[in-house]
C-alpha cells in the first residue's frame, strides 16, 4: 500500500509540474511585455497566396514593426529597392494601438479611426502571429512577424 501511495504521489506531483500555466504562449495574455518590442515580418497570406518579405543584401533591412509602450506601433517597410538591393530608408506607418485579450485595434495615428484590427494567434518571445482584418474593406490576411 505504501509503494502504491509513492508512485501515485510521484505521478501527482509529474502531472502539476508539465500544467498547460507553463506554456510560453501567452496569447491571451493581457501583459504587454511579449508584445512590446521589434518584429520583423516574415510572410503574409492573403486568399491563400503567402508572399514574403525581401530582405535587402546589401544592408540587411527587412519590414519591421515596433510596438511601443507608449501604445504607438510604427510600421515600416523598406522605401525601395531593385532586386534584393535596398536603399537605407523606410517608409513609415504609424498608428495608435490599444490591446484588449488577443485583440489589437489599429488606429491612424492622433484620430479615433479604426485602420486594421489584429486578432493574435500567436505570441511568445519570438513569434508573433495573427489575423489583420481591414476595417474598410473587411479583407484579412495572416501576418508571422519574428523578434529576430
Amino acid at each position: 500500500m505504501k509503494k502504491i501511495f509513492y508512485i501515485f504521489s510521484i505521478t501527482f506531483i509529474i502531472l502539476q509540474s508539465c500544467s498547460s500555466g507553463d506554456n510560453s504562449s501567452e496569447t491571451n495574455n493581457d501583459n504587454n511585455s511579449l508584445l512590446e518590442r521589434r518584429w520583423y515580418k516574415v510572410s503574409e497570406t492573403y486568399q491563400g497566396i503567402t508572399n514574403y518579405p525581401v530582405v535587402c543584401n546589401n544592408n540587411g533591412h527587412r519590414d519591421y514593426v515596433d510596438f511601443l509602450s507608449s501604445n504607438i506601433a510604427n510600421f515600416n517597410y523598406v522605401a525601395s529597392s531593385t532586386g534584393n538591393n535596398c536603399s537605407d530608408q523606410y517608409s513609415l506607418e504609424k498608428f495608435n494601438w490599444i490591446k484588449n485579450g488577443n485583440t489589437i485595434n489599429l488606429k491612424f495615428f492622433g484620430t479615433n479611426v479604426t485602420s486594421e484590427t489584429l486578432v493574435i494567434t500567436e505570441l511568445t518571445s519570438t513569434t508573433l502571429k495573427f489575423t489583420a482584418t481591414n476595417a474598410t474593406t473587411n479583407n484579412s490576411a495572416v501576418r508571422v512577424y519574428s523578434s529576430n
